[in-house]
Parts: structure tokens; C-alpha cells; sequence
């Protein structure tokens, strides 16, 4: 039976909170990392595991983020100064102000 600093140990590690900050640094550099024009037609949903969830309503603005997505995620992780994403997950939705990530302050209600 596992002691229960072990088990805090493991839920710690399994949550991965140490990533958080350089993932969120990283991130702040999202609109001049893909530009203007891209920034403005997408948004940062989140991540789950090391995959990073970005949601557009443009079917194009999907395909080209699609494929310059390994330059992405490469950009990044060198911004972070580590490897905290290892690939971009594109969903085409509708979107709204409610779904973004937002660095500057709290998440929207």
C-alpha cells in the first residue's frame, strides 16, 4: 500500500504543474509566433497532455496552421526553453470570446 506522500507524489507529477509555467510563457508569445492575420482568425482552447489545442471557424486558417504546425510547436518549446508540447490539435468550431485562453487576466465567466 502506497504511503500518502506517495500518493500526493504521483498525483503531482501525473498532473504535470511544473509544466504550467513555461507552457503558459510560451504561449504568451502566440500572436507575433503566428502573426496578426492568423491570431486574429484562431484561439488557444488550452492542452491536454503535451498537446496543444488551438480552435478556428476558418476551415483554411485550420489547414494552414495544420501545416506549419511542427514549427509551431518547435518555436514554442524553445520559448519555453524546454519540450512542453509535442503537437497541435486543430478544431474547427464556432468560437466567441468565452473559449480563449487569456494571459493578461482571468478567465471569463
Amino acid at each position: 500500500m502506497k504511503s500518502a506522500h506517495r500518493l500526493v507524489e504521483d498525483l503531482l507529477k501525473d498532473l504535470q504543474l511544473d509544466r504550467i509555467k513555461p507552457r503558459k510563457k510560451s504561449l504568451e508569445h502566440w500572436p507575433s509566433l503566428i502573426g496578426e492575420r492568423l491570431a486574429g482568425q484562431c484561439w488557444l482552447s488550452g492542452w491536454e497532455g503535451n498537446v496543444l489545442k488551438v480552435c478556428t471557424s476558418v476551415p483554411g486558417v485550420a489547414m494552414e496552421l495544420g501545416h506549419l504546425s511542427n514549427d509551431i510547436i518547435a518555436a514554442l518549446n524553445k520559448l519555453a526553453g524546454e519540450e512542453v508540447f509535442s503537437s497541435m490539435k486543430i478544431l474547427i468550431r464556432p468560437g466567441g470570446e468565452k473559449e480563449r485562453l487569456h494571459f493578461d487576466r482571468q478567465r471569463p465567466e
